[in-house]
This record gives C-alpha cells, sequence and structure tokens, in this order.
C-alpha cells in the first residue's frame, strides 16, 4: 500500500476497503474475482498482502517492462522473460502491485502457507487481525481421517517452526497414515520406560494460604 494514496497502518479499514473495490469492480466489468489475502506487517508498522486472485481477465493487467523502475527481484525476473503484471485499477486506489500466474501449484500452497503461519509468530491475531482474508465462495479444507501420527514415518512436503505439511492425492489411503490406539499405547509405554517422568508437587502453606509448587528441576 502505498502511504501518499492509503493508510497503509489501518488493516481494517483496507480490508473493507479492498472488499467493496473488487465487488465494484466485478460488477462494473461483468467478472467473478475471488482472492485470498494474507497480511504482512513491516517493521515500521505499515502492512501488505501477500495472496491469490482469480478471475481477473489478462487485458485487464498490464505486464512490466525493463525499462520500468521496479524492484531487483521484479527485474531480474521481467529481465528473464517471466511474465509479471500490474492492475492498474488497484494500483490506482491503494499503490504498486504485481501479480504473476501461478507456475507451480505445490511451490504457490507453500509460499501462502508459510505466510500465513507467520502470523502466528508475527503477532497478526494478537493485533485483533485475521491471519488472511478470503472471498465468499472458495471451496475450505475438508477434514477426513482425525488422528495422531508417527512424524518420523514420512517426509513432509513442508513444515516450518509453526506446521507441517504432508500433501495427499488421493491415491493413498488417508487412514493408512493414522496410527491405532494400541500402536499410540505402545509407543508411550516405550517412552515412559526411557524417560522417567517427574510430577511437580504441590504444597500448602497453611499459615499464609499460599499455594505453590516444588519443581523437580530445582536443586
Amino acid at each position: 500500500m502505498n502511504p501518499e494514496k492509503y493508510d497503509r497502518d489501518n488493516l481494517g479499514k483496507f480490508r473493507k476497503d479492498f472488499s467493496r473495490f473488487v465487488r465494484d469492480y466485478g460488477k462494473k466489468h461483468g467478472l467473478h474475482i475471488q482472492y485470498l489475502v494474507i497480511p504482512e506487517q513491516h517493521k515500521k508498522g505499515g502492512w501488505h498482502m501477500h495472496g491469490f486472485l482469480k478471475g481477473i481477465p489478462p487485458d485487464h493487467l498490464r505486464p512490466f517492462s525493463t525499462g520500468e523502475k521496479l524492484p531487483r527481484y521484479l527485474h531480474t525476473k521481467v529481465k528473464k522473460g517471466m511474465a509479471i503484471y500490474d492492475w492498474t485499477a488497484y494500483r490506482e486506489k491503494f499503490g504498486f502491485c504485481d501479480i504473476e500466474p501461478i507456475r507451480n501449484l505445490q511451490a504457490a500452497a507453500a509460499y501462502v502457507t508459510k505466510y500465513i503461519t507467520k502470523g502466528f509468530g508475527s503477532g497478526v491475531q494478537a493485533l485483533g487481525n485475521h491471519l488472511y482474508y478470503a472471498s465468499q465462495g472458495l471451496k475450505r479444507a475438508k477434514i477426513i481421517k482425525k488422528g495422531a501420527i508417527n512424524p518420523d514415518s514420512f517426509y513432509w512436503d513442508f513444515e516450518n517452526e509453526y506446521v507441517k505439511i504432508k500433501w495427499y492425492d488421493g491415491g493413498q489411503n488417508p487412514e493408512s497414515l493414522i496410527m491405532e490406539d494400541n500402536h499410540i499405547k505402545k509407543l508411550r509405554e516405550q517412552r515412559d520406560k526411557l524417560y522417567e517422568i517427574q510430577k511437580w508437587q504441590s504444597e500448602f502453606d497453611t499459615e499464609t494460604g499460599e499455594i505453590f509448587f516444588e519443581s523437580p528441576f530445582d536443586d
């Protein structure tokens, strides 16, 4: 968001204005535009967005050229012949944006997951904001099977400090990934034999009424 065009510190206002902008633009041009955007906060407090857009025809976008003043990473892509676009209507309303076609579905999914989960640690929720904003009508994830798994039994397709993801394409029975209750019980028994579990003992001071704990880690 361009601070000269828009208050980049007011994420709540942007969310409402962006939703209205997409809706009005779609009505004006007879388009059904869908989106999923993830807010990321700058160190100085302002916000910018990452995400996906669907339903904007190519002739509504303007391709960037190497003769323009662009960030280095974009200039490098354009110089290599990669298609990078400017959405003029958005730029005039909110500020600079760059749009690229999806070239690899899994890489794109990992990209957006990175920024959604990054929000857990960046304080997005603590500031009273959502981790992402989505238009109505998008398909939602469905829970096929729920349970415990052995994380060492396969390689993760994507992981960071907040989440781990294994892509499931339907070729494998999802129930085969879930451990049975008796298997979980055996693993816990093995763990308990290897590592003695110590519990904190609570004590009660009859004079002060204070309840305190004696830590097993204290000398």
